[in-house]
């Protein structure tokens, strides 16, 4: 097992950043799913932390169905699979977080309106066209999962400042509260290293790996409904996705 570092004067609980460390060798392969977990002893030994913490730990990765146990000695390193599925529609984060046995819950760090960036014309806004700009943060049993930086055009919502805060989802507002069906989605889904700032929100450490997407989303009439960029931890990255072939592209 590989001998990865943790953070003691991270305000990241160890149990969590010990449990994260495991879950990326089990993703990375360097832990093989049907091997034995080092035992009880092994772990404390190898973290430099009392048996209540690995205790946590081992709770944590029964709970994400990472490990099953063998005994009261010994645990086995499971294939991990999500249970989420696709099915000719985009899965929410909330659906993804809930999919995976988590309590979901959200929070928003900034909310501000500001002109299109080069950025954002590329993606299809209009230049110096007024945008709603949010930073919201998924969070599963209160751990912060995904950061997601969101724009939506105002002259689409504009009074979507002071109706987002009612919604789970921004998804749910488009469709309930302004009744615009969202016709296509465009995603574009990329391995790399998390930003320093998304990392500090998701308590990663500096240049773990991650996925990085962006989302697109379209009216029937073609007109854009917003558009995100979203930073997901280990967590939610292994997914399975289940389409018709004729939706394959």
């Amino acid at each position: 097992m590989p001998n990865p570092t943790i953070d003691r004067r991270s305000k990241t609980p160890l149990d969590l950043q010990i449990a994260r460390l495991i879950r990326s060798a089990i993703f990375n392969d360097a832990l093989k799913g049907g091997s034995i977990l080092p035992s009880r002893e092994e772990l404390m030994k190898q973290y430099d932390v009392e048996e209540l913490v690995i205790d946590k730990v081992l709770e944590r990765l029964l709970k994400h169905k990472l490990v099953e146990a063998i005994d009261q000695k010994q645990y086995r390193i499971t294939s991990f699979r999500s249970a989420t599925l696709m099915n000719k529609k985009v899965l929410t984060t909330k659906d993804r977080i809930e999919a995976l046995g988590l309590k979901f819950s959200t929070k928003d760090l900034f909310m501000k309106v500001m002109n299109t960036s080069p950025s954002l014309v590329k993606a299809g806004f209009s230049r110096d066209e007024k945008v709603l700009y949010f930073r919201r943060v998924y969070f599963g049993d209160n751990i912060p999962i995904t950061a997601m930086d969101i724009y939506l055009p105002l002259k689409i919502f504009p009074d979507a400042e002071f109706v987002l805060p009612k919604y789970s989802t921004y998804y749910t507002m488009i469709r309930e509260y302004y009744q615009i069906p969202i016709d296509k989605s465009r995603h574009i889904l990329t391995a790399s290293l998390l930003p320093k700032d998304i990392a500090d929100i998701l308590n990663y450490p500096q240049d773990s790996a991650g996925l990085h997407s962006t989302s697109t989303s379209y009216s029937k009439d073609g007109e854009l409904l917003e558009h995100s960029v979203i930073y997901t931890g280990g967590e939610l990255i292994r997914l399975e996705y289940n389409m018709p072939r004729s939706q394959l592209r």
